[in-house]
């Protein structure tokens, strides 16, 4: 009897060894079942080919934002030349109207010696020495003999 009891007692162990190792194994196999996906890959090939596309689209899109960058500063340099030219013509007409200011006036004088009028002479030097001549009161009257008014310089 104790023979047949530890006979089955060996058998009841066996068995379950083999049942542990058979659940085991089931268990492998499903586990790499789950991990391959389509075309037999596995999950970690998966996941490298979605990085490697990932990494693709990203440079795809640098790309694509260095291009507009580039474009953008083109727009930008284009629109600096036409302020540069802009105000390029501002300072020429600010200049012309300080040198209006600035330059000497001569008064015209009819044949009874009457003012008709003034001639405007060419004004001399850059724009800083006319806006100095202009704001210092360096400009005086010049009066002929008689006290009349003879030119503005």
């Amino acid at each position: 009897m104790k023979s047949e009891e530890a006979s089955f007692k060996r058998y009841d162990a066996e068995s379950r060894l083999k049942i542990d190792r058979d659940e085991q194994q089931a268990r492998r196999t499903a586990e790499g079942d789950a991990m391959k996906g389509e075309g037999g890959k596995t999950a970690r090939a998966e996941i490298e080919d979605s990085v490697a596309t990932q990494l693709q689209q990203l440079a795809a899109q640098f790309a694509q934002s260095m291009q507009e960058l580039s474009s953008n500063q083109i727009e930008i340099v284009s629109v600096l030349q036409e302020i540069k030219g802009s105000q390029d013509d501002v300072t020429d007409a600010v200049t012309k109207v300080v040198g209006h200011m600035t330059a000497p006036r001569k008064v015209k004088r009819d044949d009874r010696g009457r003012a008709v009028g003034f001639e405007v002479g060419e004004s001399e030097g850059d724009m800083r020495s006319m806006l100095e001549k202009l704001t210092s009161g360096q400009r005086q009257i010049m009066r002929d003999k008689q006290g009349r008014a003879e030119a503005f310089a």
